[in-house]
């Protein structure tokens, strides 16, 4: 079993997220390049919200994110409680993929939100 970690974003991680958002697998679930990049951007702006690179064995393999749904305005279905988040979570690492490495970035977000 692969161990994953999670670490705070660097300057030097947005070539490396753009490569993986232009991926087909990835954009099936995160749609375009740019609505990835938006997706990214936005939480990256807004306070309270958590960006995160996945790693695994010190390498980056993914991309994490969690932000609380009210800081999506009009887009948070009425369903959605207050003080709900809304998490993020794919594998860029073809090499990575069906490991887990997903399910643990998820539950270690998880884990950050509600420490």
């Amino acid at each position: 079993m692969t161990d994953a970690a999670l670490r705070e974003l660097r300057a030097g991680d947005d070539d490396r997220l753009n490569i993986w958002l232009r991926q087909p697998d990835v954009g099936r679930w995160w749609g375009s390049a740019a609505a990835g990049r938006a997706k990214i951007g936005l939480a990256r702006d807004t306070g309270g919200a958590i960006c995160r690179m996945i790693e695994s064995a010190g390498e980056s393999v993914g991309y994490a994110q969690a932000m609380d749904a009210g800081a999506l305005g009009g887009t948070r279905p009425k369903t959605v409680p207050p003080g709900a988040w809304e998490c993020d979570v794919f594998i860029g690492s073809a090499a990575h993929r069906g490991q887990g490495l997903g399910q643990r970035a998820l539950d270690l977000l998880v884990g950050e939100i509600f420490r």
